[in-house]
């Protein structure tokens, strides 16, 4: 005869807990965003004054002065530097005018240590050029002369204004 047992099995209820998950990735895509900058040419233009200082007796020699033009550029950016005749100017010539404007001493200024090259506002012709270094600085000197041999004026202050224009 067969022998049959019978097995009983208890079941315990074990409570299954489930552990939150990271939720599984879901598909992704992904894409380019364009950056660009544009850098513009620019530059700004400081100067110190032209200062003929003291002058004792009008037209016996030439009284020369100096004034530096500080440009603060894009790196490498060219120029090009224009002086206008000033608010005194007369027919080309620029002239200083005591306070009441009725008195006036010629000068000029020059592109070089010589004063023999004129600084003016011709486009190519008698202006500045050149370029700003890797640091975007250039620093350009302006020769300021009152020639020997002006006409005699009274004491005073004498002065003009020149409008520097950078273009680059």
């Amino acid at each position: 005869m067969n022998n049959t047992r019978s097995y009983a099995v208890a079941l315990a209820a074990v409570p299954i807990v489930l552990l939150a998950q990271p939720a599984a990735a879901q598909d992704s895509t992904s894409g380019t965003m364009p950056v660009s900058a544009t850098v513009l040419e620019n530059c700004t233009v400081v100067s110190s004054a032209m200062a003929f200082g003291p002058i004792t007796d009008v037209g016996a020699s030439n009284v020369d002065s100096t004034a530096t033009l500080t440009l603060t550029c894009t790196a490498n950016a060219s120029y090009e530097i224009q002086l206008d005749d000033g608010v005194n100017a007369d027919s080309g010539q620029r002239r200083l005018a005591n306070a009441g404007n009725d008195q006036f001493l010629n000068y000029d200024i020059y592109q070089n240590l010589a004063r023999s090259t004129r600084w003016g506002d011709d486009l190519g012709i008698d202006t500045v050029s050149g370029s700003a270094n890797v640091l975007g600085i250039s620093t350009v000197t302006a020769y300021g002369r009152i020639p020997q041999g002006v006409a005699k004026v009274p004491a005073g202050l004498y002065a003009d204004t020149i409008t520097v224009t950078v273009n680059f």
